[in-house]
């Protein structure tokens, strides 16, 4: 039995790349679900016309949900805070000048990401010690069961699609817009390093007889369920026989020995914050372990999690661990030409437009920029942002004209994440994690908005820096090089396929192993990689 744990996006691209080998696999998982109250609620949607969703009926949906000054503090999935919530008995999580999850969700973080997907490009892989070409393959087998809205566009050149079996979903009117704009003067930009192109989202135009609305309610959760989750696939391998599913565990620790493995759980039993007690219910968290034994085990539980895992199993107590980071930042732009009617407009609220900056003046990898159109929470962002300049907000000339940039840059630029496990006087456990002081990457940042505003006419809009927000580290979820993959790893590394010095038979295989992280979206390139290591067993049984 070859065992995964946990069913985030790289969980379920290992076990069906593993299903794929002709393996029996097991993934063990905590999988906490939306409650079934929301879940009930949301169905009804499903039964009434779209046009209702606004109303009463579809109040839950932001539930939570509000957008400030540094963008919205916990994005929700349709009300409900399931995706983060931790368990009973989890090492307590001391954050310091850092912000990062673990999700013990069924499909992990995938709950509520924004669905954008990128590959690697080579000259971004810095570090690593294979080339992107050995992930092309399994960017494939990736879109054979993730959805892809997309077009073919100039980015292809650098970023394949990987696939042929994509959609276009519609773009808002703010984004044809700024997509002409771009056009016109695509040869200027290319020259100054600036490439651009339709944003690709991991979304289903069409599922299960539901069509895409335009409802404009992506952010909150999209009530035909169309954003792809990787609970999505877990569903359809629970129909594979050589599948096995075991919710409602969570995984202690892991060991290998006599040429098999061995996994410790316990009941998986998640904090209320509704109950004064701090438990969802009064069930003994210390209740009877379980153990499972197997050839391999996969580790898929996200960075923080994995990490945590393996500092336990390895009792690397306080010895820390230092994740790289994929800095993360906001910039609103104003366009000089406004767009009517952005309130009422039928659209999806995910990105629209991505721009890709390449200059070696700022930085040797690539800049990423992920543009975002109209939606109702951004009226919410400028009001905190602008105090009492606010009532300029109620009129559409500023709304009219306004987008945001979710900008990401290479690892290399970020700080660095430090994450150590500790042990209490007494017994319980403690992570400490904590974010380096910026490096060099505001000035990048600042470099970017500077090259920005010097193509204004290319863009048709200008940046807006006094509004500019810079993140913490691992706000941006794109973290990941706790245990980096080494061609001949040493303490605290791992092997090609993710397993730690020392070890055969233990792998990890999310972004805890990435030797950097690229600036470029960290989903699709963790579930490729993911799912090579599982499909190169030969090469290493």
């Amino acid at each position: 039995m070859h065992y995964v744990i946990g069913s985030g996006p790289a969980g379920v691209a290992c076990a069906a790349g593993l299903l794929g080998k002709g393996l029996e696999v097991t993934l063990i998982d905590a999988g906490l679900q939306l409650e079934e109250p929301r879940r009930r609620e949301l169905e009804g949607l499903q039964e009434i016309s779209p046009s209702e969703w606004r109303g009463k009926r579809g109040g839950f949906l932001r539930d939570g949900m509000r957008a400030g000054s540094a963008g919205v503090p916990l994005k929700m999935a349709y009300g409900s805070d399931f995706a983060y919530r931790t368990l009973a008995g989890t090492a307590d999580l001391v954050l310091q000048g850092a912000s990062i999850s673990a999700s013990y969700a069924r499909g992990g973080l995938s709950n509520v990401w924004g669905a954008a997907v990128l590959p690697y490009r080579q000259s971004d892989l810095t570090g690593w010690p294979f080339p992107a070409e050995r992930l092309a393959k399994h960017y494939r087998s990736v879109f054979e069961f993730m959805p892809l809205s997309g077009r073919r566009d100039e980015l292809e050149e650098q970023f394949p699609l990987y696939t042929e079996q994509y959609e276009s979903l519609e773009t808002s009117r703010q984004a044809q817009a700024m997509l002409c704009d771009l056009e016109a003067h695509r040869e200027s930009l290319r020259g100054h390093g600036i490439r651009f192109g339709s944003a690709r989202i991991a979304v289903a135009a069409h599922r299960d007889g539901r069509d895409c609305v335009r409802c404009g309610l992506c952010m909150y959760g999209c009530p035909h369920r169309l954003i792809y989750s990787s609970a999505d696939t877990l569903h359809d391998l629970q129909r594979h026989e050589r599948f096995h599913y075991l919710p409602g565990l969570q995984v202690t620790r892991v060991s290998e020995g006599a040429g098999r493995v061995r996994i410790l759980t316990r009941p998986a039993v998640p904090i209320d914050p509704t109950n004064p007690a701090g438990l969802a219910s009064a069930s003994n968290i210390n209740g009877a372990t379980t153990a499972f034994e197997g050839e391999r085990v996969y580790l898929a539980c996200g960075v923080l999690a994995t990490t945590t895992l393996l500092l336990r199993s390895l009792e690397r107590y306080d010895s820390p661990a230092w994740a790289a980071d994929s800095k993360y930042f906001l910039l609103p732009i104003l366009r000089f030409r406004g767009t009517s009617g952005v309130r009422a407009e039928a659209l999806h609220t995910l990105a629209q437009i991505f721009l890709e900056i390449e200059d070696p003046a700022i930085s040797p990898y690539t800049i990423h920029l992920q543009t975002y159109t109209y939606n109702d929470l951004f009226e919410q962002a400028l009001r905190s942002s602008l105090g009492f300049l606010a009532p300029a907000v109620s009129g559409n000339a500023l709304i009219s004209r306004l987008l945001l940039f979710q900008g990401y840059l290479h690892s290399a630029h970020s700080p660095r994440i430090r994450m150590e496990l500790r042990r209490k006087p007494s017994g319980e456990e403690e992570m400490q994690v904590s974010g380096e002081t910026p490096r060099a990457g505001d000035k990048v940042v600042r470099a970017v908005i500077g090259k920005l505003a010097r193509s204004y006419k290319g863009i048709g809009a200008l940046p807006l820096s006094p509004l500019l927000r810079l993140s913490a580290p691992g706000r941006g979820f794109h973290s990941g090089g706790s245990f980096p993959m080494r061609e001949r790893p040493q303490d605290g590394e791992t092997d090609v396929f993710g397993r730690p010095s020392g070890l055969t038979r233990i792998h990890a295989v999310d972004s805890s192993i990435f030797p950097s992280v690229p600036a470029t979206t960290i989903t699709l390139s963790a579930m490729a990689n993911a799912h090579r290591i599982a499909d190169e067993l030969e090469l290493y049984a």
